[in-house]
């Protein structure tokens, strides 16, 4: 159970990093981040936490200028952010699409 606990700890540490990273324009750092936090929490039920792990990856791909993938992932946090009344991510995504 410990680990299940830290991993999620890590994940979000993780997260908090990849931010950083991205305001710093380090954008290979920041994919990096935003990955191993993934993979951290990929197994868990945090449906709201992946969904901000995929919204950044959503701001990620949009600053690198892949926007074919940016809207890809912020369609996705749209249609799924919604109907489970996470309101918050929601208006993020809304924001960051435009």
């Amino acid at each position: 159970m410990a680990k299940n606990n830290n991993d999620t700890i890590a994940a979000k540490a993780t997260f908090y990093l990849a931010s950083i990273a991205m305001f710093e324009r380090d954008f290979n750092l920041t994919s990096t981040y935003l990955e191993n936090a993934s993979e951290l929490i990929a197994q868990k039920e945090l449906p709201k936490f992946k969904l901000q792990v995929q919204l950044n990856l959503a701001r990620l791909a949009f600053k690198k200028e892949d926007y074919g993938k940016a809207q890809e992932i912020f369609e996705y946090v749209l249609q799924t952010a919604l109907p489970n009344n996470y309101f918050d991510v929601y208006t993020e995504a809304v924001l960051g699409y435009g």
